[in-house]
């Protein structure tokens, strides 16, 4: 959106192994999430919705010059103010299929002032660049990725928007092919891309600059609620958004004629509060109507934005909460799951309160399932899933410090059961 200029998030590609990590399948409502690069917020995210998140989202948007662009670890696999956890080693856990979108610059920021670049783009002329980073993508095992190539180009808040102009826009949709051709030459490279629009802005034909059926997978559309006019009554909000020009119900046009699913890569409350920015604040309704998109149109996935005023905003929403566990969390009824009955169930029966502060060492946690057939699993501090200690408890160590530790239980069907505890150790 044009209110939030998004400091980009890298993916660390060095040092992981070379054999592609299982993908989720596109086209099966995959519920992702953002969490600004934060393992921690992920975590958190799991514990307010109850379900393990499998797909998330990332930005590899603030590349310096071409040679970080096309290797993002470079540019802040040190730089923990904006990333805590190498994703790359997240999406290779191959218990389970994991599902990373990569929201990627059609070109560094060292090209911004170059009033040729996009005819030098369309010309062929960075191609060995988007070979590189997809190269550098397969040897990670993050070929299966999805790619939001250039996202909201039709808006004017980011250097690599169209011109708005015919031949300018004609120079940015050859650019954008040929970065995708580049890429998918790469053996192992098994990418999805996707275009994504942003609502309600510049109003611009898509047809003036879509890139092409052949090399399109997903198209996308970004759809907060916000932005609109303080004359739309409350109940009429999800109306407006849905229905503004190339908004939800536009894309969800487009995407059909051309035969591609679409995607809401970003979407979110905000405060009502918030000057200028027309937000709903607590708005179930909203979230209903994502729901209605999930469960009616032909989506690939969709992610929450949770960071910034959007985690906010959920987090103290209870009526937004609410509708969106009903509708996205374990046994919601708009992302595609099938249902069993009974559903699994566990509860923590012992070990240190949530928010407590125990002495560093060796500290148990006991926990009963509804199913003694379950195998339950836990993890400490976002590290990867694990078998616990045992089928009712878990015993770990730990050091000085703030820790969550959490236990989850789930069937074939994706039905779980998920519960934590954060505490501090002194």
């Amino acid at each position: 959106m044009i209110r939030r200029l998004v400091i980009g998030l890298v993916l660390v590609v060095a040092s992981l192994g070379a054999d592609a990590a299982p993908a989720l399948a596109t086209g099966s409502e995959t519920p992702c999430v953002y969490t600004g690069g934060h393992i921690s917020l992920l975590d958190t995210f799991d514990l307010l919705t109850g379900r393990d998140y499998r797909c998330v989202e990332i930005f590899a948007d603030a590349a310096p010059d071409w040679q970080q662009w096309a290797a993002p670890g470079a540019v802040l696999s040190q730089d923990s103010t904006y990333r805590d956890f190498q994703w790359g080693d997240w999406a290779e856990q191959t218990a389970s299929a994991r599902q990373l979108i990569i929201t990627l610059n059609l070109y560094p920021s060292s090209e911004n002032s170059d009033p040729n670049v996009l005819a030098e783009g369309a010309a062929g002329n960075f191609e060995s660049y988007a070979t590189t980073f997809a190269q550098n993508l397969v040897n990670a095992g993050l070929g299966n990725s999805i790619i939001r190539l250039a996202h909201e180009a039709n808006g004017d808040w980011y250097a690599d928007s169209i011109p708005n102009t015919p031949s300018g826009d004609a120079n940015w949709v050859q650019f954008w092919r040929n970065t995708v051709i580049a890429m998918r030459a790469v053996p192992g490279a098994h990418f999805k891309f996707d275009w994504t629009v942003n609502p309600g802005y510049r109003n611009i034909p898509l047809s003036n600059w879509y890139p092409g059926d052949d090399v399109v997978d997903i198209i996308g559309v970004d759809a907060y609620d916000a932005g609109v006019p303080a004359s739309v009554p409350f109940s009429g909000r999800w109306n407006y958004l849905y229905n503004e020009p190339d908004g939800i119900g536009a894309v969800a046009t487009f995407a059909q004629q051309h035969g591609k699913p679409i995607s809401i890569p970003e979407w979110g409350l905000g405060p009502a509060a918030q000057p200028g920015d027309g937000q709903g604040g607590d708005d179930p309704a909203y979230i209903n109507g994502i729901a209605s998109v999930m469960r009616n149109d032909n989506v690939a996935y969709e992610s929450y934005f949770f960071g910034e005023l959007e985690q906010l905003q959920l987090e103290n929403s209870p009526l937004s909460l609410a509708a969106y566990i009903y509708h996205f969390g374990p046994h919601g009824d708009a992302v595609g799951l099938p249902t069993s009955s009974p559903a699994p169930q566990v509860t923590i029966t012992g070990g240190p309160a949530d928010a407590s502060t125990i002495t560093a060492g060796p500290v148990t946690f006991t926990f009963s399932d509804s199913n003694p057939a379950d195998t339950p699993v836990c993890s400490t501090d976002g590290q990867p899933w694990r078998a616990c200690s045992t089928a009712s408890s878990d015993t770990i160590t730990v050091a000085a410090g703030w820790h969550y530790w959490r236990v989850q239980v789930g069937d074939q069907n994706e039905q779980m059961s998920l519960h934590g505890r954060t505490f501090t150790a002194n």
